[in-house]
């Protein structure tokens, strides 16, 4: 092997090392801005990743996270669905289809929830979702009146997570799961005094596969427009929901009775 041939293969080699540790730099910067909750920031740099760095190994993490801060929910669900059609085996797999069943239940198609929630945990065995994929189950069957299919993924809750926050919520080892009950409990976001601006944060929400709505409320002849997400029978699950919504979009609701 000649000198400038060596030379070439070196340097190709340092370009690679480079390029490495220039795409982990650079997605590790844009989940800095994620976790400070400069949302559009972070969005910009990882769209910016996405572009740059085509043959990354970090690109599902990438398109996951994206997913996640995309204003658009057909946007979202085109990066959720990327991640399982060409990289089903990435840390994140699991959680993107996780997504997409979520958005399929608040969209109230259950049955297409449940086909994806069990696929998770038919094919994700050790997900870390996997104790929330059987609670959604769960509420999926309960909605649609199936009761003793809700009974059976509750004692495979407990059987399998038996530590996990979900099987409290659950109860007891026997369950009683019930009907739809009346629905109590929401989360608010938000209070504006006009109607418009509470109007474009309900579409964001909902653009993002959530319940959301406004309500008009007057308070000493002053008139507030609430921006509301979900609707719970119980005010543990409307907490548990809140918390997702922290963790996940950035929004630091509060459960509070439909009737206020």
């Amino acid at each position: 092997m000649n000198k400038t041939l060596t030379i070439l293969i070196i340097l190709t080699l340092l370009a690679s090392i480079r390029a490495a540790a220039d795409d982990i730099e650079d997605f590790k910067r844009a989940q800095e801005l994620y976790m400070e909750g400069k949302f559009g920031e972070a969005l910009d740099a990882v769209d910016l990743f996405i572009s740059e760095y085509p043959e990354s190994s970090l690109l599902p993490n990438a398109l996951y996270l994206a997913g996640r801060l995309s204003s658009e929910l057909a946007v979202a669900l085109d990066n959720f669905s990327r991640i399982i059609v060409k990289y089903p085996r990435s840390s994140v797999a699991d959680n993107a289809l996780f997504m997409i069943a979520q958005y399929h239940y608040a969209a109230g198609s259950y049955d297409k929830a449940i086909i994806r929630f069990k696929f998770i945990a038919d094919n994700y065995k050790k997900s870390d979702v996997g104790d929330a994929v059987h609670w959604w189950v769960i509420r999926a069957y309960n909605a649609l009146g199936d009761l003793s299919l809700a009974r059976v993924w509750a004692e495979k809750l407990l059987l399998r997570y038996p530590t996990s926050k979900y099987a409290k919520l659950v109860g007891a080892r026997q369950p009683d799961i019930k009907p739809p009950e009346p629905h109590h409990f929401t989360i608010q976001i938000a209070s504006f005094l006009k109607k418009e601006t509470a109007t474009v944060l309900k579409e964001s929400l909902v653009k993002r596969g959530h319940d959301a709505f406004v309500t008009r409320n007057e308070i000493a002849g002053k008139v507030l427009f609430r921006v509301r997400v979900g609707r719970f029978s119980s005010r543990e699950e409307a907490a548990e929901y809140a918390e997702a919504l922290k963790k996940g979009e950035g929004f630091n609701g509060w459960v509070t009775s439909t009737n206020r």
